[in-house]
């Protein structure tokens, strides 16, 4: 059986899709490597998978935490900028020492976050199969509606600042210069979206190595959560849940506003957040509970809305158990993911910051009573019962490490691959 080494982001949003796809190929017998990282060593020993340890921190590398820190405190078009210096800074030490860890460890295949871009050159460089995933939301300038956070012409300037950033760290490692356009270019080997034409009808065909799996959370161990009362999941009362993901999570105002909200209403509210246990938060009304973790995806199946940041995960995750949601969205593809939310009929858009306890107690209490929105949340978790994300994830990684060539869909398949196609009818 393979060795494969899976190389993400040091961020749950970005590792959770690979947990799902890496746990069936454990289970198809194949060995599986993670490149750790100190913010993410406790959740891939949580998954019951070896690692390897990243680079240490060089003198070099202060650019990267400044990078971080203004991608964290930018939104909309300044965001984006910020996201393609940060995951293109010290891209060719970082490539270089990924190399040598191919040379140690001698992996068949590396499977790849996309926005890893050191992983990718260090494949290139060693000769190596990769596959890159698309864990983010697919906000590409060709979709329709046209739902990116900045203008087209902006597109075009940021795909320009990639390209030189690129090229650059190709030109360090010897390797040659790449076309226009590389970041929103496929793999030539294989690139795999978590994503499908039942939840994103706009995307175009973005070339016959792309391939559309569905959504990836299944499979994967749920991290450690707090306990829930079982009675909290039982009984007459709609259960609301409120979440704003594992990054941008600190937000007291929303919080307060959320409590102050849902204070005596007719239904239960149960919100995951770090703020759970604070001084401010001590004291609760009684249809209020809050948590620092909770096991999500155990979780929505008993919900009836979910108020959530908009992630990419959270969205899937919200879609596959039919869940209705009210998206406040913070940044990047969460923009994007509200927009497609209210576009499918899932649900509604607020505001993060402004929105008040009055205007959310309204929304809230009128998604409850509008049986359209579980409606249509209903019928999107039936057309994704026809995807297994992680399965066909699997099939295809074997696929091509028993043709050693790039996978490519025959003319005329669909982007988007159920679990019941026959991979010989759909790839040359």
């Amino acid at each position: 059986m393979a060795r494969i080494l899976v190389t993400t982001l040091p961020h749950e949003g970005h590792l959770n899709p690979t947990f799902s796809i890496s746990q069936k190929l454990k289970a198809d017998g194949h060995e599986i490597i993670y490149l750790d990282h100190p913010y993410i060593t406790k959740l891939i020993s949580e998954q019951g998978f070896a690692s390897v340890p990243f680079r240490g921190l060089r003198p070099g590398d202060l650019s990267l935490l400044w990078h971080k820190y203004r991608l964290e405190h930018s939104q909309g078009a300044a965001e984006m900028r910020n996201a393609i210096l940060l995951f293109t800074t010290r891209v060719a030490p970082q490539a270089r020492f990924i190399q040598q860890l191919i040379e140690r460890h001698q992996p068949n295949l590396i499977l790849n976050d996309a926005f890893h871009y050191g992983s990718a050159l260090a494949a290139e460089l060693s000769g190596l199969p990769w596959v890159d995933c698309w864990t983010a939301g697919v906000m590409h300038p060709k979709a329709k509606p046209y739902l990116l956070p900045t203008s087209p012409a902006h597109v075009e300037l940021l795909a320009q600042l990639f390209d030189q950033r690129w090229n650059a760290a190709r030109r360090a490692l010897g390797l040659p210069e790449d076309v226009p356009n590389a970041f929103l270019r496929p793999s030539r080997w294989l690139q795999l979206y978590t994503s499908c034409e039942a939840i994103d009808p706009s995307l175009p065909d973005l070339g016959p190595t792309a391939i559309c799996i569905g959504p990836c959370a299944s499979d994967r161990r749920e991290q450690e959560s707090d306990v829930i009362p079982a009675h909290w999941l039982t009984g007459a009362m709609p259960l609301v849940y409120v979440s704003l993901g594992t990054f941008f999570n600190n937000r007291p105002g929303f919080i307060r506003r959320i409590v102050e909200a849902a204070a005596g209403q007719n239904y239960r509210v149960v919100v995951s957040t770090p703020l759970a246990g604070k001084r401010e938060f001590s004291t609760l009304p009684g249809n209020i509970l809050l948590c620092k973790r909770v096991a999500q995806t155990s979780l929505l199946p008993h919900c009836a809305l979910f108020v959530t940041h908009g992630g990419n995960n959270s969205v899937q995750e919200a879609m596959q158990a039919g869940i209705p949601m009210l998206v406040v969205p913070i940044a990047g593809e969460q923009i994007y993911n509200a927009e497609r939310v209210k576009w499918l009929g899932l649900g509604e858009r607020a505001n993060i910051d402004d929105t008040d306890p009055r205007e959310f107690r309204s929304l809230i209490q009128a998604m409850l009573n509008t049986p359209d929105y579980r409606s249509n949340a209903k019928d999107i978790a039936r057309k994704l019962q026809h995807y297994n994300g992680p399965k066909v994830a699997a099939q295809l990684i074997l696929r091509l490490l028993q043709t050693g060539k790039p996978l490519a869909r025959r003319d005329g398949v669909s982007m988007s691959l159920a679990y019941n196609l026959a991979l010989s009818e759909i790839l040359h």
